[in-house]
């Protein structure tokens, strides 16, 4: 067991409270109402989460220890789920949370034991691939994240501010996910910021710098991916969600298609540039000097030998 792998058990264990809280705390209405477009009861929906951890433990085990992926495809899942929330729409409280303490001690175990080798581990689905007679090229995955762009990156945390705290307080936070996005075990919800919510998830928000820095950061964290998908929130207006796109557009996405290559080039050369130049002016003894030493002449059309010849023309060499 490492640091990272005791980390990620003690945020599951978290969330698992949370969620066995909010079951508890549900009035007798609330467990019978139906919620959603699935059209299950809540008794449904928790039994779901309480029941789901053997399923999830087969994928989480494949990829830790490479394995081959669980053959299930999305209708054999729908289907499993369809029939056990017939099932069980009339699920006790207390049977959910007998079934959330019997299957979600494993994971937490399995999650806890893990190195952090197997934490590293992005070749599973290589490995999978290659027994099928198949591939997936890097080029073809897709990172979905919450992109938002600003003049500055304290802009683009106050533009987002109310939305997404809204978001994450009042829906996910209500699904017993609390524990997932705290600094410490027992957070209150109001210490929980934009900012603490943007550092746990990973969103790519600030100023361009920052999110170009962001996503090669996430680029080599995962070993390379193909690009980035826009996750959709309604955390601000329309205006400012169209200048965060306009901005990305502008100064990050050229960064990653070679177009900004000559810019970069031109801008760092101007830099280098005027670094001699004030090393000319101090050398020279300010700018009051430079002026009366007529120091463009000296050195205009080689900036590089402007600082040696007044440096030789103040020493009287």
């Amino acid at each position: 067991m490492g640091a990272r792998s005791a980390a990620l058990a003690d945020q599951f264990q978290q969330a698992i409270a949370e969620f066995a809280k909010t079951v508890e705390t549900c009035s007798d209405a609330q467990w019978r109402a139906v919620c959603g477009d699935e059209g299950w009861s809540v008794a449904a929906t928790a039994q779901h989460v309480a029941g789901q951890f053997p399923l999830e433990r087969d994928y989480i085990v494949a990829v830790a220890e490479g394995r081959e992926m669980p053959g299930y495809s999305w209708d054999d899942i729908n289907g499993m789920n369809g029939k056990r929330a017939d099932a069980h729409s009339s699920a006790s409280k207390e049977d959910v949370l007998a079934l959330l303490r019997m299957e979600s001690a494993p994971t937490e175990a399995y999650v806890r034991g893990l190195s952090d080798q197997q934490l590293d581990r992005t070749a599973a689905i290589q490995e999978a691939a290659g027994r099928h007679g198949t591939t997936v090229p890097r080029q073809e995955w897709r990172i979905a994240q919450p992109v938002y762009v600003a003049e500055t990156n304290e802009q683009a945390l106050a533009d987002i501010d109310r939305g997404a705290t809204r978001e994450y307080h009042e829906y996910f936070f209500t699904l017993g996910l609390k524990g997932l996005f705290e600094d410490y075990a027992g957070q209150p919800i109001e210490e929980i910021t934009t900012e603490q919510l943007k550092r746990k998830m990973g969103w790519l928000v600030g100023d361009p710098p920052t999110v170009t820095k962001m996503i090669r950061e996430l680029y080599d964290g995962v070993e390379g991916f193909g690009g980035i998908l826009f996750i959709t929130n309604d955390w601000a207006d329309q205006t400012k969600w169209m200048k965060s796109m306009e901005l990305f557009a502008r100064y990050v996405m050229p960064n990653f298609q070679g177009t900004s290559t000559g810019l970069t080039a031109s801008w760092n050369a101007l830099e280098e540039k005027a670094k001699l130049w004030r090393a000319a002016i101090d050398a020279a003894g300010g700018i009051d000097k430079v002026v009366q030493n007529n120091l463009p002449q000296l050195g205009q059309d080689s900036i590089g030998r402007v600082a040696p010849k007044v440096a030789a023309r103040e020493s009287g060499s």
